[in-house]
């Protein structure tokens, strides 16, 4: 009959929640749909998510659920949300500037700087479940990075990736006027944390080399990449070795680097705008990413990569395929100074602060922005903690976040959806 319509369209299928089948799991309407005597008429009707509601403590690991009590990732509350935890052990002064690298495993490592004087930097290994790992005994309490070829003066700035073989440190030296403004030395370490040789010169020429960034492949070939005077350089590391390898230039500042299965990506800044590229022995045809400061990037194992960073006081990310070429649209997340990325099983987390905040939020790997495991699931941002400066590092289907509170380390692991 000839009228005005609602068309309301309702999709049944097995609830991603609660498990069960024949629900209705996606709706979509559309109103006042003129329809004259005998017309057809095609609609395109937005289908929305119907998302039902896990059972806390029934152990399955919901969509919307961060935790499950006695499964994890731990600590977990009795309402199945992540707690955060102190991942520094009893350093004296005031702790900064955190690194943290996972693996997956038991464990992840997290470089920090300490005031404790001289000015030093710092590693630490950390139960997944943010305890202190209590065999072997050394590993109870951190421990400065130079021990056993100690430096003298101060050193500040760290940076620390993490594979099955190894843990890399990456640190900037100030400890003498022969530094010219500053040296970065590189150190790997076993599970034990102990040293598999002596701490390396990255680069041994003139001009400053400061604020290390260092990214690791599976088998261990490792990446040191820096501000190196007006300009930047990356220095590799093979798999298996501790000597630097040939270093390659960057133009650019601000450089920081990700590992996939087949190699490296860089990002850097250059003429106020973030610039990305593959990095190996070479570095490659530059792609650009958008105006802004402050880079952090990660790639998946297939060699798709996320660039986030800073413009307008905006945390914004983009995500690239294997080619370099953009998929999806630039993403604004919200105020920031300072911003982390990392990547696993399909998803870039990114976490952000501003304004004592630390929030998140998560990609898939096709540019869309992903749910998180908030109650229900949605695509926002969600709160982290309070604090700043967040380090992010995922593996398989977790993700460790620590960043700076209160003059100490806090971190906090979440379940990737």
């Amino acid at each position: 009959d000839e009228g005005a319509y609602i068309v309301h369209v309702r999709g049944r299928g097995t609830d991603p929640v609660s498990g069960r089948e024949d629900q209705i799991v996606a709706t979509g309407c559309v109103a006042d749909v003129m329809i004259t005597s005998g017309e057809t008429r095609e609609l395109t009707i937005e289908l929305l998510d119907v998302v039902g509601e896990g059972e806390c403590g029934d152990g399955v690991l919901s969509p919307d659920e961060q935790c499950e009590p006695g499964m994890g990732p731990l600590p977990c509350s009795a309402s199945c949300q992540t707690e955060s935890g102190g991942v520094h052990s009893f350093t004296e002064g005031g702790q900064s500037n955190p690194s943290v690298a996972f693996a997956g495993g038991d464990f992840f490592a997290i470089g920090f700087d300490s005031a404790e004087s001289p000015d030093s930097v710092r590693l630490a290994y950390r139960s997944v479940d943010l305890t202190r790992i209590e065999a072997p005994a050394s590993l109870q309490v951190d421990e400065i990075v130079d021990r056993g070829e100690t430096i003298s003066g101060a050193q500040l700035g760290v940076a620390v990736a993490m594979s099955s073989s190894r843990v890399g440190v990456a640190f900037g030296d100030f400890s003498t006027a022969r530094t010219e403004g500053g040296d970065i030395r590189v150190r790997f370490f076993d599970e034990n944390r102990s040293p598999i040789a002596g701490h390396v010169l990255a680069v041994p020429s003139e001009n400053a080399q400061v604020d290390p960034e260092i990214a690791m492949r599976s088998n261990g070939e490792t990446m040191v990449v820096f501000n190196d005077g007006d300009a930047a350089s990356a220095v590799p590391f093979a798999a298996g070795s501790t000597e630097a390898g040939e270093r390659v230039a960057i133009p650019g500042t601000d450089p920081v680097v990700a590992a996939s299965g087949s190699g490296f990506w860089v990002s850097y800044v250059e003429g106020g705008t973030v610039r990305l590229a593959t990095l190996g022995a070479s570095l490659g045809s530059p792609f650009e990413v958008g105006a802004g400061a402050s880079p952090a990037i990660a790639a998946l194992s297939d060699g798709r990569v996320g660039v986030a960073w800073i413009s307008g006081g905006q945390a914004q990310v983009q995500i690239f395929d294997a080619s370099g070429s953009p998929v999806g649209e630039i993403e604004a997340l919200g105020n920031a100074d300072a911003v982390s990325i990392s990547a696993a099983q399909e998803r870039f987390f990114i976490a952000f602060a501003g304004g004592g905040s630390v929030q998140a939020a998560l990609m898939n790997g096709s540019g869309q922005r992903a749910r998180n495991r908030q109650k229900p699931p949605t695509t926002d941002r969600f709160e982290v903690g309070s604090g700043q400066n967040p380090s992010v590092s995922a593996s398989g289907d977790s993700v460790v976040v620590a960043w700076e509170s209160g003059g100490d380390l806090v971190g906090r692991r979440f379940a990737l959806p």
